[in-house]
């Protein structure tokens, strides 16, 4: 374990060679008490011999004072007593002896322990230093490496100064190749900027076509109607006509009071007696037809079940059973659930122009809720409220209407801007609606948690809302003329 704990430390070795000496000083200081006790036991067998001379020399005075034993038993008795008093004496020589000869022993055999010790030290400082040796010529090694290792060092340290110059020119590559980068990404926003406009100017375009393209087949099926009815009062004219000549080549009491009564009555187109067993007059067909929330294409399309050459107005208010929808922005069960009992025995959409509008009861478009082809034909399915800006919902969404919003608001048309920014940005804070089917103040002022949130209102209904079942009123302005 010296040896271990000792092995390449040089210091270890320096106290290990402290140790021996400090050994050898105590091996050394123990032979001279050894020595001295060896002495003692010399002086104390010399004291024996004078004590045992001694005794002799009493014996024989004994013997003489025997031979003599005229001296008197006084004599003899104190001699007695004399000798065995030496003879003590002689005991506890005797017995120091056996002392110190046992203390001698002990002596020597700590010598012999201290010895082994000394012995054991000497060849462990032997081995430290054959390892001090070997510890040297390993420096001297190690030195020789040191040397090859700087001389590595310098070749290495030339060729970093070699890299960091050739990354010098790596960098000012890099430098001009990121600007090249910066400069080719400008371009890409410029161009990604670019077609985002495009493709919002093109979605614009696209809803303002459909929105032509509706009012064009809107006015071609009212077309068709006049045209239908235009060759109906051609029929009446030529069968005036008819009964004319023939009242004048008659002239009786009889056909000139049929002939009055035939231009009594065919004055004005005859109403369809469905709708007159109804109750149904030419004005509440009129008031349908210019509510607005009639849709006679979207009509034609949901119902293919009608007869074609009927007008749609005529099927909508004579057929039975569950109401029919008049287009996507007016569900006409949801109506009469709301509008009560007045709304039980007229279809909703008659009731609502008559009464419900100036009631201020509130519609609902259709929603996701419908089935069959309510949910394929209704214009805000197709559209995902959320997918795109809050301008493109607005945008494509039909309760939005740009074209009325710029004929209502002149000053927001004759300023350019884009109705669709101006009402998301001020126009509904302002009170303005979007469209003739969507009244904002009213919306807001109904739902308190949609003006506390600062939403806008229409975007909400169409997100929210309309999902959840909110109802929603008309715009308190005329639609389009002719609408």
């Amino acid at each position: 374990m010296l040896v271990e704990a000792t092995t390449g430390d040089p210091a270890g070795a320096d106290r290990d060679e402290a140790d021996a000496e400090t050994l050898a000083a105590a091996l050394k200081e123990q032979r001279a008490i050894t020595e001295k006790i060896v002495w003692q036991s010399f002086e104390a067998q010399a004291a024996g011999s004078r004590r045992q001379a001694a005794v002799e020399r009493l014996e024989r005075r004994l013997r003489d004072a025997a031979d003599a034993a005229l001296a008197g038993k006084e004599m003899l008795r104190e001699a007695m007593l004399a000798a065995e008093r030496l003879r003590g004496d002689l005991a506890a020589a005797e017995t120091r002896i056996a002392m110190l000869e046992g203390e001698k022993a002990r002596t020597e055999a700590a010598g012999l322990r201290i010895g082994a010790a000394m012995e054991d030290r000497a060849g462990k400082l032997a081995m430290l230093q054959e390892r001090l040796t070997a510890m040297m010529s390993e420096k001297a090694s190690r030195a020789g490496n040191l040397e090859r290792q700087i001389k590595i060092n310098q070749q290495l340290d030339a060729r970093i100064v070699e890299a960091e110059q050739k990354t010098a020119d790596l960098g000012a590559t890099l430098r001009e190749r990121q600007a090249d980068l910066a400069r080719q990404n400008a371009m890409v926003a410029l161009l990604t900027s670019n077609l985002a406009v495009a493709r919002a100017t093109s979605d614009m375009m696209i809803v303002r076509a459909r929105m032509v393209d509706t009012e064009n087949r809107r006015l071609s099926l009212r077309a068709d109607q006049a045209g239908r009815e235009l060759e109906f009062r051609r029929h009446q004219i030529a069968m005036r006509d008819a009964q004319e000549r023939d009242r004048l080549a008659r002239p009786t009491f009889g056909s000139w009071l049929a002939g009055w009564w035939q231009r009594i009555t065919s004055a004005t187109p005859r109403l369809d007696p469905r709708l007159a067993a109804a109750g149904v007059t030419d004005e509440d067909v009129e008031a349908i037809r210019t509510s607005g929330l009639f849709d006679p294409e979207w009509y034609a399309w949901r119902y293919p079940d009608r007869d074609p050459l009927e007008d749609g107005v005529v099927d909508l208010l004579t057929r039975d059973g569950t109401p029919r929808n008049p287009g996507p922005l007016f569900d006409a069960v949801a109506y009469r659930a709301d509008a009560g009992e007045g709304a039980q025995n007229i279809h909703p959409l008659l009731h609502y122009v008559l009464e419900g509008r100036a009631a201020g009861v509130p519609i609902r478009p259709l929603t996701g809720d419908v089935t069959d082809n309510d949910a394929a034909a209704h214009p805000m399915i197709d559209h995902d409220p959320s997918i795109g800006s809050d301008n493109e919902v607005l945008a494509r969404h039909p309760l939005f209407d740009a074209f009325w919003y710029l004929a209502v608001h002149a000053d927001v048309a004759a300023a350019g801007l884009d109705p669709v920014t101006h009402y998301l940005e001020a126009g509904a804070a302002e009170g303005r609606n979007p469209g003739p089917y969507f009244n904002t103040s009213a919306y807001t002022a109904r739902y308190h948690d949609v003006f506390e949130s600062g939403m806008n209102p229409l975007l909400h209904f169409i997100r929210f809302g309309m999902h959840e079942g909110r109802l929603i009123q008309p715009a308190a302005v005329p639609l389009y003329s002719g609408d």
